[in-house]
């Protein structure tokens, strides 16, 4: 007889924040060492705030940002922030000059484009998450 309840096999490990999580000025801790990339993204998109920048107060000298993922991620929001734009422009944009095999393969070009810097950006938000975590 089967059992109506669903076996789980897999396990949770353990983890806590290491010791990088945290940004530092002397002995103490002057904020979280990571940027919330996706959060600003989608502020961005709903045209509600800015994207950041890797500016002088985030700087390492400062208790600033030490998180070797941030700078990689505020690029791939930027770029990620052209290709949404350049979307838009082309998709408001109607030009006689294009033929239907240009326009088909300028809206590949876009759709492709999207979809890798969508990846990239969530691949370098993981990766700063992981830089705050600690697996015993």
């Amino acid at each position: 007889m089967k059992s109506s309840k669903r076996e789980w096999r897999g396990i949770h490990h353990s983890w806590s924040f290491s010791p990088q999580t945290f940004r530092w000025s002397g002995e103490m801790i002057s904020g979280i060492n990571f940027l919330p990339i996706a959060t600003n993204m989608r502020a961005w998109m709903l045209q509600q705030g800015q994207l950041s920048l890797m500016s002088f107060e985030h700087s390492r000298e400062k208790g600033g940002l030490t998180n070797p993922y941030t700078k990689s991620g505020i690029t791939l929001s930027l770029i990620m922030a052209s290709v949404i734009d350049h979307s838009y422009a082309y998709a408001q944009n109607i030009e006689t000059s294009h033929n239907a095999l240009d326009s088909e393969i300028e809206r590949l070009r876009i759709y492709n484009e999207l979809l890798l810097y969508s990846a990239r950006l969530i691949e370098v938000v993981v990766k700063q998450l992981l830089y705050c975590t600690q697996i015993p």
